[in-house]
């Protein structure tokens, strides 16, 4: 909850965090920035910054995506020391860089993504996740692109009736 609320603090202001927080604490208290929550928190969270800023619950989990991306890449900068471009560091974000996160954070409960086609500059993905957040992770995609310094196009499609996603990813090739 933490992170969110430094996202919002930052782009709306204490007086923001503050209402939200309020209204949406867990029963008997606060929320600690060391603690876990359930998924329904941060839902609740999403739906009442939504309604306050009139900013949608994607376009939040968008820019939430890029946050969290950024404040990855500075914490964990050596899972990422591996990979020059955001298309590698994709094709093994399931196998590698997911299993490294669940060793750091095993309560965390990760999409699954899978590799479907790599072809130069170009990655097409499936996202499950019980929680749907695909515009967090297209946000996580775009913010490693900003981290790699090579802006990426990502497309989803509409969830298939398992609710699972394809995202494709073209990152623009750096010009030395």
């Amino acid at each position: 909850m933490s992170s969110f609320a430094e996202l919002l603090e930052d782009n709306f202001g204490k007086t923001l965090v503050t209402e939200v927080m309020s209204q949406c604490a867990p029963v008997g208290g606060m929320y600690k920035p060391d603690g876990y929550y359930p998924f329904e928190d941060f839902k609740r969270l999403l739906t009442v910054t939504s309604r306050r800023t009139g900013v949608s619950e994607a376009r939040l989990q968008l820019h939430f995506g890029r946050y969290l991306f950024s404040r990855f890449a500075t914490r964990h900068a050596k899972m990422l020391t591996p990979y020059q471009r955001v298309i590698p560091m994709l094709a093994s974000l399931d196998s590698e860089v997911h299993k490294q996160v669940r060793d750091q954070y095993p309560e965390a409960e990760l999409p699954h993504i899978g590799v479907l086609e790599t072809q130069g500059n170009h990655i097409r993905l499936s996202y499950r996740s019980n929680h749907r957040l695909i515009s967090v992770a297209c946000g996580m995609i775009e913010g490693a692109g900003m981290h790699f310094k090579s802006p990426v196009e990502v497309q989803i499609s509409e969830p298939s009736a398992t609710g699972e996603y394809e995202i494709s990813v073209t990152e623009q090739m750096k010009s030395d």
